[in-house]
């Protein structure tokens, strides 16, 4: 039963998270500059789907059968993800990143949280690994 669970998780790749969460980006940013006013609240909205990315991913990451490449392959989409909600918002919004100092604050604490919830991820793999090594003595 475990070998088939890390096969399905191995379908969902961190590229196909980060496209996936690169659609979410885009639909919610399309919704935001055709329906919404345009302030920093809503580069605030348009960074929500990277939560989702913060979350799901290091949780999957933890049945990769190859996890350091998984991770590298992880943080490289996070950072590009990262990137292009920046600029994206900013577009959206009309409004310089740099002007707002919440939304650096904000960004900053998201890129903490993945790097936290990774680490966590790794502590949690690291204690299955010597859980495995404890039942076959």
């Amino acid at each position: 039963m475990e070998s088939k669970l890390i096969e399905k998780t191995n379908y969902l790749s961190p590229f196909k998270q980060g496209v996936f969460t690169f659609i979410l980006i885009n639909i919610i940013s399309l919704i935001c500059f055709l329906f919404t006013k345009r302030n920093s609240t809503t580069i605030g909205i348009i960074l929500s789907p990277i939560f989702l990315y913060c979350f799901f991913n290091p949780f999957l990451g933890v049945l990769s059968k190859e996890l350091i490449k998984y991770i590298i392959q992880s943080v490289i989409i996070f950072f590009i993800l990262g990137f292009y909600i920046i600029n994206i918002g900013g577009f959206v919004a009309q409004t310089k990143f740099a002007e707002i100092i919440e939304l650096q604050s904000m960004t900053a604490l998201i890129f903490v949280l993945y790097l936290l919830v990774n680490f966590l991820g790794l502590v949690f793999r690291g204690l299955i690994n010597g859980l495995e090594i404890l039942d076959k003595y």
